[in-house]
């Protein structure tokens, strides 16, 4: 199972890379709120694989723990940066449930 779970967090990983760099290189990501989103809560979930990566890679250390921090501070934000603008769009979207129509 332990070898499962390494090949699975290093598609992942490597999932999360290509998604990055694919979209830094073909979106404006950076003029959007939801660009940035998707950049930040991108980079936390890349931060978190990497730690298994590293550790398979060159073992445990105090660096773990570093990066552990730095992962679930940079995912935590992206997932209530996330809940903040679907909170404001659905807000937007009954104000203009509420706007005459269109002539």
């Amino acid at each position: 199972m332990t070898t499962l779970i390494d090949v699975l967090r290093t598609c992942a990983f490597f999932g999360v890379i290509v998604f990055m760099a694919s979209y830094h290189l073909l979106a404006p990501w950076w003029r959007s709120e939801i660009g940035r989103n998707l950049m930040t809560w991108s980079a936390g979930a890349l931060l978190l694989l990497s730690i298994g990566v590293a550790q398979q890679v060159f073992g445990a250390g105090a660096w773990v723990d570093l990066l552990r921090l730095a992962g679930f501070a940079v995912f935590g934000a992206g997932a209530w940066w996330r809940w903040s603008l679907l909170i404001r769009a659905q807000r937007d979207g009954r104000a203009s449930e509420h706007l005459p129509p269109a002539r």
